[in-house]
């Protein structure tokens, strides 16, 4: 039984030496797809801790185009982007439908003018995020 335990724990890790770490100061709560003690960064969640909204900054899309389409299970919304030409940034409420599917499932898809992207965090971590994000 703790053997399969340990063996979905290792299925749901990403590949390569990506993990999903939760950096957590009275400051900023950030949860960061990351290769630990490297500067490599594929997504963060983050947000001042009581904030009520949670910022997206994924690194492998760009800003371009003005909005994206966030999607989890059924839920869906249109968010404006922050100006970066460089990466993709979003903000949303932590009281969006959007984010409360994420919370449950652990799965969004992100379209943009630049691409598409999935996002898998695990869901204990965005738990504890969204409820220090929330207000």
């Amino acid at each position: 039984m703790i053997a399969l335990a340990a063996l979905l724990a290792l299925a749901a890790q990403p590949a390569g030496g990506w993990t999903w770490s939760l950096y957590d100061n009275p400051n900023q709560v950030a949860l960061a797809l990351e290769i630990p003690d490297t500067d490599r960064l594929e997504a963060v969640f983050q947000c001042a801790p009581r904030s009520g909204e949670v910022k997206l900054t994924l690194y492998k899309l760009t800003g371009e185009g003005g909005t994206a389409e966030l999607s989890s299970e059924a839920a869906t919304t249109t968010a404006p982007l922050a100006d970066r030409k460089d990466l993709l940034v979003v903000t949303l409420p932590v009281g969006d439908p959007v984010f409360l599917s994420l919370v449950r499932s652990g799965k969004l898809a992100v379209k943009s003018a630049s691409g598409t992207a999935a996002v898998t965090p695990p869901t204990d971590k965005l738990q504890q995020l969204a409820r220090r994000c929330g207000s």
